[in-house]
């Protein structure tokens, strides 16, 4: 038998994703952060036009004059990465999702093997 290996999926849509975004849109995550709300996620695009996390909002739109803005809610992200976990339970015998966009399965380690 084979020792347990771990497999980490990155999900580095899963924030703007679960939202409802487009990715060839430029849209941002923020949140209320140091006196400012402040880039969390970003898209493609939005990257593309020099926008980055920890930015402030007004800073994303004076790189990217038409990039659309979407509000943190930390809870209903982490619910939707719990919901995802469980839908993943059925592939591993054990399944942690890890906020804000990481879901880290365990697996044999002989099913990682090329």
């Amino acid at each position: 038998m084979s020792s347990p290996g771990f497999l980490a999926v990155w999900l580095p849509s899963f924030r703007l994703d679960r939202c409802g975004w487009d990715p060839r849109v430029p849209a941002v995550l923020v949140r209320a952060e140091r006196g400012a709300e402040r880039v969390q996620a970003l898209s493609p695009v939005a990257g593309a036009g020099g926008v980055k996390v920890g930015m402030t909002r007004a800073e994303a739109r004076s790189h990217v004059a038409e990039v659309r803005v979407e509000r943190l809610d930390a809870g209903a992200e982490e619910r939707d990465l719990g919901e995802l976990a469980r839908m993943l339970e059925r592939f591993s015998p054990q399944v942690s999702a890890l906020p804000p966009d990481v879901v880290l399965l365990e697996v044999e380690a002989a099913a990682l093997a090329p």
